[in-house]
């Protein structure tokens, strides 16, 4: 949940505060396709996957595209689906210092 100081500072509007995170990276999937579009990367990395919404949007794109996509979350269980999709279970820092080629990072 946000302070109001925060919702302040940040100029935030209201469809932006989501005080129980019901609010998925869903929301922006149309500026999320753009992005990928322009980018054309050969991997997405999504760091924090939670309930799994966008995870499950990011493993049709990987599997659309032929891309590689790698969710890290200390919560998952690592598993790896087809060779393209793989989810990992430690924090992000500790993925990040593995230094793979990763070209599209989003932060959920």
């Amino acid at each position: 949940m946000l302070s109001e100081n925060v919702i302040r500072i940040l100029g935030l509007d209201a469809c932006y505060i989501d005080e129980y995170n019901s609010t998925t990276l869903l929301m922006f999937s149309n500026i999320i396709i753009e992005l990928l579009d322009v980018i054309n990367p050969e991997s997405i990395v999504e760091i924090g996957s939670e309930r799994g919404l966008t995870t499950k949007f990011f493993e049709r794109i990987a599997v659309e595209r032929d891309i590689n996509l790698h969710t890290i979350d200390p919560c998952l269980e690592a598993t790896s689906l087809g060779g393209r999709i793989n989810k990992y279970k430690e924090k992000s820092v500790d993925f990040i210092r593995r230094n793979l080629p990763l070209n599209f990072i989003i932060i959920d």
